[in-house]
């Protein structure tokens, strides 16, 4: 499970994500992620209610380290996919429109795995970046939600590692 919240507006988005996380190429500290989610969220304004939804897929490098049952890491993580935003009229003098375009965003990802059994375990992970391509719902000029700008995401659930 992910969250993630954009600032300016201040938009939260909650979804599922699988992950994948594999051996980097001859190096047994480095792995290579593989990541692919959606998350919705809903934003709220005087002339009418919003709804995202965010749908993309990432690729990350981490090193790692840790003994026994715990690992860490650390590293770069790389996210594209698409972004719809839906504004819906509270009352007859206002309108609503729906966005879409393409998301693209860069971040840093820290995480904690824990070791269940073989190749399965728990991670939580967060990420701090910027969203450079998104879209945005404004209402009379405000931004009122938005998938661009800064970024803070954090991720828990199960991981299996090949």
């Amino acid at each position: 499970m992910e969250g993630r919240s954009f600032f300016g507006p201040g938009t939260a988005l909650l979804g599922p994500r699988v992950l994948a996380v594999g051996p980097g190429p001859a190096s047994p500290v480095f792995r290579i992620h593989l990541d692919a989610g959606i998350g919705w969220g809903t934003a709220r304004d005087t002339l009418g209610d919003v709804s995202v939804t965010l749908a993309s897929g990432g690729l990350g490098f981490a090193l790692v380290g840790g003994r026994g049952v715990f690992h860490f890491d650390v590293g770069p993580n790389a996210e594209f996919g698409w972004a719809w935003i839906r504004g819906v009229a509270k009352s007859s003098g206002a309108r609503g429109a729906t966005l879409s375009g393409a998301f693209g965003s860069a971040s840093v990802r820290a995480g904690v795995l824990a070791a269940l059994a073989p190749h399965w375990g728990i991670v939580a992970a967060i990420d701090l970046g910027l969203a450079f391509s998104g879209v945005e719902a404004q209402a009379d000029g405000r931004s009122v939600a938005r998938t661009a700008g800064p970024m803070l995401g954090a991720r828990a659930g199960l991981v299996y590692a090949f």
